[in-house]
């Protein structure tokens, strides 16, 4: 019980520990990552719920969602509501008492996936990611927005190079 405690705790400290300066985990950008985009059709684009204090301070769940598919769409990429494969926007808040935000940003690429283990067994796997943990002011929490949009275009990039064709 005490070894579980100690690993919450750990996991907690690392997270607060880089929330104050903006640092960057990106997705891995590996082969596999890039080739599991290969003949993506259509994707549903899914913004997870939003704490209710930064709702009060500006961020709209279903302003994110809206500029997500719009970048998607512009670029080519089939958004549908009920695609078997979802972009995954999850958007992780913590007001502080001094009124600024701490926040952990992942967009996620979900996929049906199966098992090599049981290929008879078919799931949802993260085969593609993109993660930004940092702090912001409660005057400047728009300033998340441009972050999803740099992923977003991180993902089209991604997309783009797994799908284009050799010339």
């Amino acid at each position: 019980m005490r070894m579980k405690r100690l690993g919450s705790l750990l996991v907690v400290m690392v997270f607060f520990l880089g929330v104050g300066r903006e640092n960057h985990v990106y997705a891995a950008g590996d082969i596999f990552e890039r080739l599991s985009l290969t003949g993506l059709a259509a994707v549903q684009v899914v913004v997870e719920d939003l704490a209710p204090d930064i709702i009060q301070d500006g961020v709209n769940r279903e302003d994110i969602k809206a500029a997500v598919e719009q970048q998607l769409q512009r670029a080519a990429i089939a958004v549908e509501p009920q695609a078997e494969h979802a972009f995954y926007v999850h958007l992780n808040t913590v007001k502080n008492e001094d009124g600024s935000y701490s926040y952990g940003l992942s967009l996620q690429l979900l996929q049906l996936v199966m098992l090599l283990r049981n290929p008879g067994l078919v799931t949802w796997g993260t085969t593609w990611s993109i993660s930004h943990v940092g702090s912001v002011t409660a005057a400047t929490v728009s300033s998340i927005e441009p972050l999803i949009a740099r992923g977003v275009n991180a993902f089209i990039k991604d997309y783009q190079a797994a799908n284009s064709t050799p010339g």
